[in-house]
């Protein structure tokens, strides 16, 4: 990471006079004075640090910072007073997670808790703030824990600065937190470097480090990770050493090497010369090519709404403005509101909209908006009030770098009415001709119409007039004014709902009338109760529910009828201002039947647009199956069919299948059936003939996986122990009463075995830290999976539903699924893949097959399992499936017969069930089309349709006869 030029540091001592210490200052500054760095004891103890650092300023230094231990930064006020004086930056040592190695290393007991406090009042200032953090035990420190308390406490992160100590503690203390050999430890690095990566946060290791550029994973042996001079030998010291074998790396003449006593404890222990320098084949590179990465990949799948206001200023005066001086993610620099722009990308933001402000008074706004184009944002939007833009050469600069969307505000249909909602004059005919501008440009135009007491009365007259003049292409999102900043002083202007919504609802009839597409906005204010009557459907509430609560519910409230209402959980509530104001005796709650949208899945509010034309917009989260409920709807069924209730057990089994009661009549059924053909069933036994525990011992033994990973009792342990006793074995279980963190059963023992000590180590090490979900990405990677299969789980949002995974995995684009990733039919792979064509899972799943059915006469049964899981596959969870004998197109499948598998520990009653319901429909059917919302049953002369309920499970899997890829080679 380059540093700035002519950077300097200057020991302040406790007892230095302060005119000394100015002079000092003096001193050092330059003719162009770059960067004075502050350090000693800790200098902010010093009464008169922060004159100190006014002083640095006025001589000149652009960039002050401060070395510290943190310990005065949390008292109240400190940090915000060092920043006001002019500090830049503040560097601080972070050691452990564990308060009392932390304490220890300090010397200062309650040092932790100190340093703690000083990250979260940093948080909430502009200080940059740069971590020192030596690198120790695992087991002492827990790096990727620590790293992750950063992350969460700061946004201003310079850098992460990790070294191993030049010297340790002396005796038991220096033994303990001695850190791992550079085998163990560049795993380690692999999974924290990632993580930084992702969090947009350099992490760097200086020259002197102790950490050689070989210690480094591959991806990270980088001139921005570890800085060295292109031309200049490096300089060591008595405390940095190399060893014999480094003479022969391309890096030696610019690498510091391991630190002396780590050179004496591990000797050359992972050193790996290389064979060509850093940076070499790295020239030429873009910026885009730095996204290229599976995970980035994987991420932009989920899209991410990110705000950024380039200014907060603003060439109208709009009365009811809710942004101000004080409005969040307003910069003060160029480069900073770049880099901002750059770290949210790498956060997994994709839709990226310019605010104020007005930000087209920005001169860098084409360059942000090319940069964001550049790094890979899929939707850039302007909100801006279109008076610049009206002069059509701004317009077209703005398109031309990268623009999509412009969203330009627009509150009346005349000039007279506009000025008084802008607070000038002359701006209405800016608005309009800004408006054709962006059209005939053919970038995607909305206009924000904010609803007040200036123009309310006036809504059915302005979108009859909007729609005569645009037609139905510019879409109208309605707000309502919301009393924060500007808008607060001036109260006057918050009418009433109750009075506003006769006004509103005539202009939404119109629009509804001529096919203009609109939307309401819940956070701007407009509760589903004011929307009675046929109009809840067009707010937006359903999509941003959760970032409502997450991010408005200190500034809102609810009165006391709100605690009868049917969608009390789902209503973020009104401003606190708007009770203040009016009260809440114009509100009613919702009764149940009153609720005309359902509450469980977001809706897309936009009237009148097709699907094909919304994919801008946020994207919602949301599993399609009631998971929960249906688990007990099968228990239920089981239950009723075992005490001989059959009719209610199928009537819980119709549920649990996703069906709408009652189902059309239907022939009589003999529910005598043929014994399912489960290739599961074939799988297994071919395992247990191996006298292996699972599939996965399969991929081990093949060379797939670098670590086993199985899970069992003690009697398991050891006969994985006898099994495999020239390997590594690490085994992470809990005492009785202890927990291993989140997302770590304590039920049973985590078994890790690999021929690589370290690997099954580092295994155990991130299970015993707790939550490995949190680590599925560096976890798949460890265990070899496909670095593609790997990114799209992790970039999940929620990865502990088996069977809604495997709903994420049919989603994904597939042009020929391979039958040996048919999830729906056994599980040959011991990952998901990220699609069912994907070459990488293929490849390890046709060795794995040959691995299961090693010998050579066993061709025909590897021929045979792949003709089972070329079947069409009619899902419904991981223990349940249709299986046809039969093939696929579209969402329709003709079959000669079906089995129903049941992989549950009572399959034979729950066949039964399923038979029951679905054999008087399918006994005599030769083709199903199966829909979101029905199934469609042929039969040469019967015809069923069954209709689905909302969030009902089953999926048609795209597996048919002769549609597999070709087979891939092995090895």
């Amino acid at each position: 990471m380059a540093r700035r030029q002519h950077t300097v540091s200057l020991k302040v001592s406790d007892d230095q006079a302060t005119e000394k210490v100015f002079n000092q200052i003096r001193g050092l500054a330059g003719k162009e004075p770059g960067e004075i760095r502050l350090f000693g004891s800790d200098p902010l103890l010093r009464p008169d640090i922060s004159s100190i650092v006014t002083h640095a300023k006025e001589t000149g230094f652009q960039h002050v910072s401060v070395v510290t231990n943190g310990v005065s930064l949390g008292d109240k006020g400190v940090a915000a007073s060092l920043h006001e004086a002019g500090l830049n930056e503040v560097a601080l040592t972070l050691y452990s997670v564990d308060s009392r190695v932390h304490d220890a290393l300090t010397r200062q007991k309650g040092s932790h808790e100190k340093v703690m406090q000083a990250l979260d009042a940093l948080g909430k200032t502009e200080l940059d703030v740069r971590v020192q953090i030596p690198i120790l035990n695992q087991r002492a420190q827990n790096l990727p824990a620590l790293l992750d308390e950063v992350y969460m406490r700061l946004e201003r992160i310079v850098a992460i600065e990790l070294s191993v100590m030049r010297r340790l503690p002396p005796g038991k203390t220096g033994q303990r937190i001695a850190p791992p050999p550079l085998t163990v430890l560049k795993p380690m690095l692999q999974q924290v470097l990632e993580e930084a990566a992702d969090q947009g946060v350099p992490c760097v290791f200086l020259p002197r480090s102790g950490v050689p550029f070989c210690a480094l994973p591959e991806d990270f042996q980088t001139p921005e990770v570890s800085p060295f001079h292109p031309t200049r030998p490096v300089k060591r010291d008595s405390d940095s050493v190399l060893v014999d074998s480094c003479s022969s790396c391309a890096m030696a003449d610019h690498c510091t090497g391991l630190q002396a006593w780590y050179r004496d404890a591990y000797g050359d222990m992972g050193i790996q010369p290389l064979e060509s320098k850093i940076g070499a084949e790295n020239q030429g590179s873009t910026l885009g090519n730095h996204f290229e990465d599976e995970r980035s990949k994987a991420r932009a799948a989920n899209v991410m709404l990110k705000v950024i206001r380039p200014t907060i200023v603003c060439n109208q005066l709009c009365p009811f403005c809710s942004a101000n001086e004080t409005s969040e993610n307003s910069f003060p620099t160029v480069k900073k509101t770049k880099k901002k722009i750059i770290r949210w990308y790498r956060l997994g933001a994709r839709h990226l909209s310019f605010s104020g402000g007005e930000p087209t008074l920005v001169k860098e706004l084409p360059d942000y908006i090319r940069l964001a184009k550049q790094v890979g944002y899929k939707k850039i939007e302007l909100v801006t009030n279109g008076t610049k833009t009206s002069i059509f050469k701004h317009a077209k600069k703005l398109v031309d770098a990268g623009l999509d969307v412009a969203f330009l505000s627009l509150h009346a249909a005349n000039e007279e009415l506009s000025a008084k909602c802008t607070g000038c004059e002359g701006d209405h005919e800016k608005t309009v001709r800004s408006l054709h501008n962006f059209q005939q440009l053919g970038v995607k135009c909305e206009i924000n119409h904010v609803i007040s007491e200036l123009n309310y009365r006036e809504l059915p007259n302005f979108v009859e007039w909007f729609h005569e003049r645009f037609g139905s292409d510019v879409h109208v999102s309605f707000a309502f004014v919301s009393p924060l900043y500007r808008a607060k002083e001036n109260m006057n202007l918050v009418p009433k709902y109750s009075e506003v919504m006769p006004y509103l609802k005539k202009a939404m009839d119109f629009l509804r009338a001529h096919d203009h597409p609109f939307i309401v906005l819940a956070r701007a204010g407009i509760p589903w109760c004011h929307l009675r009557g046929g109009y809840m459907q067009y707010s937006d509430l359903t999509q941003i529910a959760n970032e409502a609560h997450s991010e408005d519910d200190y500034k809102k409230t609810k009165g006391a009828v709100c605690e009868d209402c049917a969608i009390n959980d789902l209503c973020v509530g009104v401003f606190k201002e708007y009770e203040e104001l009016h009260g809440m005796d114009d509100f009613q709650a919702l009764s149940a039947d009153e609720v005309e949208v359902s509450i469980k899945k977001p809706v897309n509010p936009w009237y009148g647009v097709k699907p094909n034309q919304i994919e801008h917009l946020v994207r919602w989260e949301h599993e399609r199956v009631d998971w929960v409920g249906n688990k007990e709807l099968w228990e239920q069924a089981r239950e009723a069919w075992k005490e001989g209730a059959r009719d209610e057990a199928r009537t819980f089994a119709i549920e649990a299948l996703g069906f709408e009661e009652p189902l059309p009549p239907a022939e009589p059924f003999n529910d005598t059936i043929a014994p399912p053909r489960d290739v599961s069933v074939a799988i297994e036994e071919a395992i247990r003939k191996q006298d292996l525990e699972r599939m996965e011992e399969i991929s081990y033994r093949e060379g797939l996986k670098p670590v086993l990973y199985l899970t069992g009792d003690d009697a398991m342990v050891e006969r994985l122990n006898q099994r495999y006793e020239e390997h590594h074995v690490e085994v992470v279980s809990a005492a009785p009463g202890e927990s291993l963190g989140h997302g770590v059963a304590t039920s049973h023992n985590h078994i890790f075995i690999s021929q690589e000590a370290e690997k099954a180590i580092t295994m155990g090490d991130v299970y015993r830290g707790g939550d490995p979900t949190a680590q599925a990405y560096p976890l798949g990677e460890l265990m070899g999976y496909p670095a593609c299969c790997s990114a799209a789980f992790a970039a999940m949002a929620d990865r502990s539903n088996d069977s809604e995974i495997v709903y994420n995995v049919a989603d994904r684009e597939c042009s020929a699924p391979h039958p040996l990733l048919n999830l729906g039919s056994a599980n040959i792979v011991p990952f998901y893949p990220c699609s069912f064509d994907c070459k990488e899972a293929v490849k390890w799943a046709e060795k794995t097959l040959e691995g299961l059915f090693p010998e050579s006469e066993d061709q025909d049964k590897r021929a045979w399992v792949k003709e089972q899981m070329a079947r069409p596959t009619l899902y419904f969870d991981k223990l349940r499936a249709l299986v046809f004998d039969g093939s696929i197109v579209g969402s329709e499948v003709r079959f000669d017969r079906f089995d129903i598998i049941s992989k549950t520990p009572q399959p034979d009653i729950e066949v039964q069930l399923m038979a029951s319901v679905l054999g008087p429909y399918m006994a005599k059917a030769r083709k199903i089309e199966v829909t979101p919302s029905e199934w469609r049953i042929l039969g040469p002369k019967t015809k069923y349709v069954l209709k689905r309920r909302e969030r009902a499970p089953g999926i048609l899997l795209p597996f048919s006869p002769g549609a597999e890829l070709e087979s891939q080679p092995t090895g």
